[in-house]
């Protein structure tokens, strides 16, 4: 147990204590899941659309363009 100089209180549990580790990297056990998370989700610039596209604007009638755009809103 460390004295924290300016507070007098345990540096672990001191919330006034200068902190020497980031969050990250104070809990090592996280680490780990740290790119499961990041790669958990999909973006939009990972898939093309320009085929999707094309198939509603060339082989849709438009009553199903309309059921698609007030589905899709």
């Amino acid at each position: 147990m460390t004295k924290n100089k300016t507070t007098g209180g345990d540096t672990a549990t001191d919330i006034f204590s200068e902190r020497i580790q980031l969050k990250p990297y104070e809990y090592n056990d996280f680490l780990d899941y740290k790119d499961a998370i990041r790669n958990s989700y999909w973006v939009h610039t990972e898939f093309n659309f320009s085929g999707d596209v094309q198939d509603f604007k060339v082989n849709t009638t438009p009553a199903e363009k309309t059921v698609i755009k007030r589905h899709l809103l």
